[in-house]
C-alpha cells in the first residue's frame, strides 16, 4: 500500500513519495518487501498515486520485479486500492489469498505464521481475512483504534475507541479474493468501513496475535523516533536478523549508537557527536552531532530533496523538535 499523500509526514512528503522516505537511509517500504520476499511471495504489486513516477522508479530500485496498481487518475482509499488491484492480483495467484502491507511501518511480524494462522481459521471458521494483531502498552504518545477479539483470540468481534494501549492492527493481513471481490473498483472504499466491518458482522475476520517489533514512521516525530530506536535495539540485539543485516549494508557503525551512511568520508565519529545519533553522509561532516539527532544532508536538486527546508540545506530533527 503505496499510494498515500503522507499529509502527517509533511514537509517530507511535499516533494518525496512517502514509502521512499528513509530511515536509517533505507526507504521505509523496502524493509516491508523484504519481508515478503523472505515470506516466499513472489509477485509484488504496489498502488501508485502521490508523486507516482517518483515512487514507481523508487520502488524498481528496490525490486525491479514489482507490479503497480495505477491510481494516478484519483486516490482509491485503504479499500479502493486493494479491489482496484485485484483484477492483477488474479493473474498471478488466481483465486487464491494474498498479503496486504503498509509501507510506511516497520513491522517485525514473521509473514509464514500470520498465513499459517490464517489457512488455520479458514479451515475451522471459515474466515476471508486474518488481520496481525500486537497487543501495545501504553506508550503514552500515539493513539490507535482497538481491536477487540473474542476468547480464544481468533476472530474479531469489533472496534473499539482509539487509545495508546490494547490490541492493534499493525497494517498487515491476508485477504481471500471473495473477501473484496464484490466490491465496485474504480472507486474510492475505506478498508474498515467497506471490507473489515462487513467481515466482522458476518464472523469472516480472523485475528493473529503476535509480540515484536512494531513501528510508525508516519509523522516527523514519529520518524525521528524511529531512527533512535532503531539504533537502541540494534545495541541491545534485539531486531530481526534481517533488519541487522539492512542496516549494515547500507551504513557504518562508528562507535555505541552512532551511525552514518556508509559513503560518508569518515571512519570514526568526530569527538563532538554524541550517541545517539545518524548522518545520512551527504554534504559537510557536521562538526557537533547528537544527543537525539538525526541528520539528512541533501544535494540541491527537486528529486534528490527530502522535502523541509530550501534546497542544499540541512534536515535535522531533534529532541527539542
Amino acid at each position: 500500500m503505496t499510494a498515500g499523500l503522507g499529509t502527517r509526514l509533511r514537509p517530507f512528503t511535499e516533494r518525496r513519495p512517502k514509502p521512499l522516505i528513509p530511515v536509517l537511509g533505507i526507504p521505509c517500504a523496502e524493509f516491508a518487501i523484504r519481508a515478503l520476499r523472505e515470506a516466499g511471495v513472489q509477485q509484488v504489486v504496489a498502488n501508485l498515486h502521490h508523486l507516482a513516477q517518483d515512487a514507481a522508479r523508487g520502488l524498481q530500485a528496490i525490486d525491479p520485479s514489482i507490479r503497480f496498481s495505477d491510481e494516478t487518475a484519483e486516490l482509491l482509499g485503504s479499500g479502493g486500492g486493494i479491489r482496484t488491484a485485484l483484477p492483477i492480483l488474479d493473474a498471478m495467484t488466481g483465486d487464491g489469498s494474498f498479503f496486504i502491507s503498509n509501507a510506511d511501518t516497520l513491522c517485525s511480524l514473521d509473514l509464514r505464521e500470520l498465513a499459517a494462522t490464517h489457512r488455520r481459521l479458514r479451515s475451522s471458521h471459515g474466515v476471508t481475512m486474518t488481520l496481525a494483531l500486537l497487543e501495545r502498552v501504553d506508550s503514552g504518545e500515539e493513539q490507535y483504534r482497538e481491536i477487540l477479539v473474542d476468547g480464544a483470540c481468533e476472530r474479531i468481534l469489533g472496534l473499539g475507541e482509539k487509545g495508546s494501549s490494547g490490541r492493534m492492527y499493525v497494517g498487515c493481513a491476508i485477504l481471500e479474493r471473495e473477501a473484496v471481490a464484490h466490491l465496485e473498483p474504480g472507486v474510492p472504499l475505506d478498508f474498515v468501513k467497506d471490507i473489515l466491518q462487513p467481515a466482522i458482522e458476518n464472523g469472516s475476520a480472523g485475528a493473529h496475535l503476535f509480540s515484536g517489533i512494531w513501528m510508525d514512521v508516519g509523522s516527523p516525530r514519529l520518524w525521528w523516533k524511529t531512527h533512535l530506536e532503531l539504533m537502541d535495539r540494534y545495541e541491545a540485539d534485539q531486531i530481526p536478523s534481517s533488519w541487522r543485516e539492512l542496516l549494515e549494508e547500507r551504513n557504518r557503525r562508528l562507535a555505541s549508537g552512532v551511525w552514518c551512511a556508509k559513503s560518508a568520508s569518515i571512519e570514526r565519529a568526530p569527538p563532538e557527536w554524541a550517541s545517539p545519533c545518524y548522518w545520512n553522509g551527504v554534504g559537510a561532516i557536521p562538526a557537533r552531532l547528537g544527543p537525539a539527532s538525526v541528520l539528512y544532508g541533501e544535494p540541491c536538486g527537486r528529486h534528490s530533496s527530502s522535502g523541509i527546508g530550501a534546497d542544499g540545506q540541512w534536515v535535522s530533527l531533534q529532541a527539542s523538535d
